[in-house]
C-alpha cells in the first residue's frame, strides 16, 4: 500500500516499496513483484488490488497479511457494498504472514509470535479488528 498513517510526512517511503525491498533481500526475483502504492488503508488497498487484477486479467491472487488482519480482509471481500462489482470471478486467498514464517522456520518464529500475542497492545488490536468485522457485516464500517 501507500503511506497509510504516515502519508502526511514528506519523504516517507510507501509500505509497498519497503516490502518490495524486503522481498528482494529474501531472494524473490524483482521481475515477479507487483506493487500497489496508491492506497492508504485496507479498503482502498483491496479496491486497488482488484483493479490491478482486472487490468492484468488475473484470475487468482494471494494476499499475505497479518494473522489478525485476515478476518477483516475476508469480510471486505465478501461485502459487495465496499468493493467494486468488477471483482466478478476473481479468486482471492488470504494467507497469514505469521503462519508463513512459522512454516518456514518454526524454531526462529513460533516463540516470538506467540509471545507477541500475549501483549496487551496485541489484544487491543484483536478487539479493534473484531469490531471492524462486525461493522463491515452491518454495513457501517467507516461511518462514524
Amino acid at each position: 500500500g501507500g503511506r497509510g498513517q504516515y502519508r502526511s510526512i514528506k519523504g516517507t517511503p510507501t509500505i509497498a516499496s519497503v516490502v518490495k525491498s524486503e522481498l528482494i533481500d529474501l531472494g524473490v526475483p524483482e521481475s515477479i513483484i507487483s506493487i500497489e502504492d496508491n492506497s492508504n488503508n485496507t479498503l482502498e488497498q483491496l479496491i486497488e488490488i482488484t483493479r490491478i487484477a482486472k487490468e492484468n486479467n488475473f484470475k487468482n491472487i494471494v494476499l499475505l497479511t497479518n494473522e489478525w488482519h485476515v478476518p477483516r480482509v475476508g469480510a471486505f471481500l465478501k461485502s459487495k457494498p465496499y468493493l467494486p462489482e468488477e471483482t466478478g470471478n476473481l479468486i482471492v486467498r488470504t494467507v497469514s504472514a505469521e503462519e508463513t514464517l512459522k512454516e518456514d522456520d518454526p524454531k526462529k518464529w513460533s516463540g516470538l509470535i506467540e509471545g507477541i500475542k500475549l501483549r496487551e497492545d496485541y489484544k487491543r488490536r484483536i478487539q479493534m479488528e473484531e469490531k471492524g468485522v462486525k461493522d463491515i457485516k452491518k454495513g457501517i464500517y467507516g461511518k462514524y
